[in-house]
């Protein structure tokens, strides 16, 4: 009998990520299971509003869960 296949590899974790049009920081944070400050921290965005602009690339650093 044959060896049964190698596992598949795992995929890295996307490193960025474009804003799509209505989308929020907190949406986006769950998504990658981030926490959302330190997702605006590694964006250089600022409380309250944390805007975010369509078509924007993100930084996912930190959201490596």
């Amino acid at each position: 009998a044959a060896p049964p296949p190698a596992p598949a590899p795992r995929a890295k974790p996307a490193r960025s990520y474009k804003v799509g049009k209505g989308e929020t920081l907190g949406r986006i944070a769950a998504k990658f299971q981030c926490d959302v400050p330190v997702l605006a921290r590694a964006n250089g965005l600022k409380a309250p509003g944390y805007s975010l602009r369509h078509g924007q690339v993100l930084k996912l650093q930190g959201c490596d869960k």
